[in-house]
C-alpha cells in the first residue's frame, strides 16, 4: 500500500497566503478569514489594510468622518504591524475647509510608512517615504496652513513621480520654501488642465536636468519651448492635441519638437520616444440624409 503523499509545512504555512492574496479586492471575505485561525490572520490583514479609502462626501457627517479616522488611528497605534500593511491611500471628497478634518487625516497619514501612492484632493500631511503624488482638482487660495497640520518638515518627502490635474495651485507651493515636496530628482511629470506657462517654466527650471519623462497637455502651450529646460528629456507625450473644424491645427506644435533633429552643430538630441494623443473632431455632413 503507497504512502499517502503528507503536505509540507511549508505548504500548510503559505496557503493562507497564497488563498488571501487572491481575495484583497474582497474585504468582506478577508474579514472572514481572518476570524478562521491564527495562521490565516496576518495574511488577512494583509489584504484587508493594503489599500485605505477615506471619502468624506457630506458636510453633514463630519462626525462619521472623525469616527472613522479616529478608530484607524487607534488600530494602528495598537499594532503598528497594520499600518505597515498600507500600500495606497485615496482621500476623496476633502472640500471642506475645516481643520478637524485636516487634522484627523493627517493623523492617519503620519503613521503610514509604506504607502506608494497617495491621491489628494486637497492637503495631507505626508510620510517621508512616499514616491508617488496624484493631485487631482486642487483650488485651495492659500497653502500657509497650520504647522499642526502639515506636520511635515520641508522639502523632507522627495518625490519622483508627480501628476498634476486641473491643480494650478499646487505649482505654486511646490515651489514654497514650506513645502514638504522635494521635486529636484523628479523623474516622471504629468500636466493636464490648464496651467499658466509662466509657472509650468518655473516648475521645469527647478526640477533640473535630470528629468526624464513628460506627459502634458499642449492645447496653449509650445512644446519646443519645454524641451530648452529639459535637456536630458527622454520620453515626451502630447495628451489632447484636438484637431478639427473648431480647433486650430497641432501640425506646428508637433513640427516644432522635430526642429533640433536639424541642428548641426553636433549635439545630440537627448528625446527616445514621443507619444501623440490626437483627438479628431467628426465631421459634421451637411445635407447628407440616410
Amino acid at each position: 500500500m503507497k504512502d499517502k503523499k503528507r503536505t509540507s509545512a511549508h505548504e500548510l504555512h503559505s496557503s493562507p497566503s497564497s488563498t488571501t492574496y487572491n481575495l484583497y479586492s474582497d474585504k468582506a471575505t478577508l474579514l472572514k478569514c481572518a476570524l478562521v485561525g491564527r495562521a490565516w490572520v496576518r495574511s488577512s490583514q494583509r489584504g484587508i489594510f493594503r489599500q485605505i479609502i477615506l471619502d468624506f462626501s457630506s458636510i453633514t457627517d463630519i462626525d462619521g468622518y472623525l469616527k472613522t479616522t479616529e478608530r484607524l488611528v487607534a488600530v494602528f497605534d495598537a499594532q503598528p504591524r497594520l499600518a505597515s500593511y498600507v500600500r495606497s491611500l485615496e482621500l476623496g471628497g476633502l472640500w471642506f475647509m475645516e481643520t478637524r478634518l485636516d487634522a484627523a487625516t493627517a493623523s492617519v497619514v503620519q503613521r503610514l510608512s509604506n504607502a506608494e501612492l497617495t491621491e489628494i484632493l486637497r492637503y495631507p500631511s505626508l510620510t517621508q517615504h512616499l514616491k508617488v503624488v496624484d493631485v487631482s482638482d486642487v483650488s485651495y487660495p492659500d497653502w500657509n496652513l497650520p504647522a499642526e497640520i502639515t506636520g511635515t518638515p520641508s522639502r523632507s518627502i522627495h518625490l519622483e513621480e508627480l501628476k498634476l490635474d486641473h491643480s494650478p495651485p499646487f505649482i505654486d507651493w511646490l515651489l514654497h520654501d514650506s513645502c514638504p515636496f522635494e521635486v529636484w530628482n523628479l523623474q516622471s511629470l504629468c500636466l493636464y488642465g490648464h496651467f499658466l506657462y509662466s509657472k509650468i517654466i518655473g516648475l521645469m527650471q527647478y526640477i533640473g536636468g535630470n528629468f526624464r519623462n513628460l506627459k502634458i497637455n499642449l492645447r496653449f502651450s509650445k512644446a519646443e519651448e519645454f524641451e530648452n529646460h529639459l535637456p536630458n528629456l527622454r520620453t515626451l507625450h502630447l495628451a489632447y492635441l484636438e484637431q478639427g473644424i473648431s480647433f486650430a491645427t497641432p501640425v506646428p506644435k508637433i513640427q516644432a519638437l522635430f526642429r533640433p533633429l536639424l541642428n548641426q552643430d553636433g549635439n545630440g538630441f537627448p528625446l527616445q520616444h514621443l507619444f501623440i494623443d490626437l483627438r479628431l473632431e467628426q465631421a459634421r455632413k451637411v445635407g447628407v440624409h440616410p
